[in-house]
C-alpha cells in the first residue's frame, strides 16, 4: 500500500485511501499534488460521520419499536427467497397479524406487546405495524 502511493506522488497523480484503525478510529486521507510542484494532503477523522451512515442505513431497514428487519428488508429477504425457488428451492412464509392483540397492546403498552411477541426470534421481519412475517428459504439441495 504504501508502495503504491508513493508511485503515485512521483507521478504527481492523486490518491484517497480510507484507514480503519483496531481501535474503531476511521481517517479518510488525500494526495492532492499542486502544478507548482507542491501538494495537498488531508487526514480527516470520518468516524462519527461513518456510525452516523451506519445508524442511518440500519434505521432504513429496521423498525423504530422492535428493531427487526420492515418491508424493505422484508422485499430483499423475500426477493432472495423466491429467486431459490426458481432454482427449485422452496419457500414458506409464516404470517402473523397482531390486530387482534390490540387488547393486550392497550392494557401494556404496544412497544411491551411488540416486543413480548418478538423475543428470542431473530429471523422474524415486520413488514407493517401490526404484522410479523418469518420466511425459511429450503435450497433444492437440501433434504426437506
Amino acid at each position: 500500500m504504501i508502495v503504491e502511493r508513493l508511485a503515485a506522488i512521483r507521478a504527481g497523480k492523486p490518491w484517497f485511501e480510507i484507514n480503519e484503525f483496531d481501535d474503531g478510529r476511521i481517517i479518510a486521507m488525500s494526495y492532492h499534488p499542486l502544478s507548482n510542484g507542491g501538494s495537498v494532503v488531508i487526514h480527516e477523522d470520518v468516524t462519527e460521520r461513518r456510525k452516523a451512515e451506519q445508524r442511518i442505513a440500519h434505521m432504513a431497514h429496521h423498525d423504530a419499536l422492535t428493531d427487526l428487519p420492515n418491508r424493505v428488508h422484508f422485499r430483499e429477504e423475500m426477493t432472495e427467497a423466491l429467486g431459490s425457488v426458481a432454482d427449485g428451492g422452496k419457500v414458506a412464509v409464516l404470517y402473523i397479524d397482531l390486530d387482534h392483540c390490540s387488547p393486550f397492546a392497550s392494557l401494556n403498552g404496544r412497544r411491551y406487546a411488540s416486543r413480548r411477541f418478538v423475543r428470542g426470534s431473530p429471523k422474524l421481519v415486520r413488514p407493517t405495524a401490526i404484522q410479523l412475517a418469518y420466511i425459511l428459504a429450503v435450497p433444492a439441495n437440501c433434504v426437506t
